[in-house]
């Protein structure tokens, strides 16, 4: 990469998007680095001395490269896409109280942080292309015209707009009366000989109707004691039975194929997870080398078809 590209790619990676998301999008209050994942407990449980091990993007000449890194407890899985009162207030039955598998609005809430976090990401993405794409046409003094960029800024803002039309369906309308919502969850609980991971994400599933609505499972990871990890995969009833058909051994396998094909999941689909470092010092190199090596190729579009045990993220 030469140094004007390269110029051009920090520019474009570093520009902020701070929007309160909160159910109407109306808020003007200035948005706060809002956990993902909650912080009192469940980042607490997994960091050591304050830090806990994420992916991140790291520029260089060559390209991005891709590696697991230490960050700050309090940094990991923040997105500014909530203002204060509204973080603390949407979410308050999941952030003071334990998780209750019986308690369907604490399963609504998790799956609502989640979607928020993403539509965030969505609209961030969309906002930094259409930014770097002004810039461009202001720095070759022309009027804009369609170019690569261009589109690609585009696309980001239709994604973004499938998830707001998805989070508007499904989540805002039944804020004030969850039990009416029509989302459903699967739980599992894996046991463990330690923490070692959690995740909050949102990810579509592949469809070759490309007439049809996308489909969208959200899921959230996290350790609810020393030895045992909660997994919950919440969706509409068409998006479940769709993604159960076509990741059967994630339900129905043994436990070691359960959370091999899981964990094949999070890498495959998800970005938005930390890692235990007290897990992660204990990685071989091979297991390291093969969990980044997916990673980047996920980046890319490719799926995690490999069951190779060194991709399993809880043991």
């Amino acid at each position: 990469m030469d140094r004007k590209s390269h110029k051009k790619y920090l520019s474009i990676l570093y520009e902020k998007y701070e929007k309160c998301l909160s159910p109407g999008m109306n808020c003007n209050e200035a948005a706060i680095k809002a956990h993902s994942i909650q912080n009192a407990r469940v980042l607490e449980r997994l960091s050591e001395d304050g830090h806990i091990v994420a992916l991140e993007m790291k520029p260089n000449n060559d390209g991005p490269i891709l590696q697991f890194a230490k960050i700050g407890r309090n940094l990991a899985s923040t997105f500014t896409g909530l203002c204060a009162k509204h973080d603390a207030e949407l979410f308050r039955e999941i952030d003071q109280t334990e998780f209750n598998p019986k308690y369907s609005k604490q399963k609504f809430l998790l799956a609502y942080r989640a979607v928020t976090k993403e539509l965030h990401a969505a609209l961030r993405a969309g906002y930094q292309l259409q930014v770097a794409y002004v810039k461009q046409a202001g720095a070759e003094n022309r009027n804009p015209d369609i170019t690569p960029l261009g589109v690609e800024a585009t696309n980001r803002m239709l994604i973004a707009y499938d998830i707001y039309q998805y989070r508007a369906r499904h989540f805002d309308r039944y804020f004030g009366d969850h039990r009416a919502s029509k989302i459903q969850s699967d739980i599992q609980y894996f046991p463990v000989a330690e923490p070692t991971i959690a995740a909050s994400s949102l990810f579509s599933i592949p469809s070759k109707n490309k007439n049809l609505a996308p489909s969208w499972v959200i899921l959230n990871i996290f350790p609810v004691s020393d030895k045992s990890t909660v997994v919950i995969f919440t969706y509409s009833e068409r998006d479940r039975l769709k993604f159960r058909k076509q990741n059967k051994r994630v339900f129905f396998g043994s436990m070691e194929q359960r959370k091999l094909e899981t964990s094949k999941v999070i890498i495959g689909r998800t970005e938005n997870f930390v890692i235990s470092p007290r897990f992660f010092g204990s990685w071989s190199r091979e297991k390291s080398d093969t969990i980044i090596h997916y990673c980047r190729k996920t980046v890319m579009g490719s799926e995690v078809k490999e069951n190779n045990a060194n991709l399993c993220l809880f043991s």
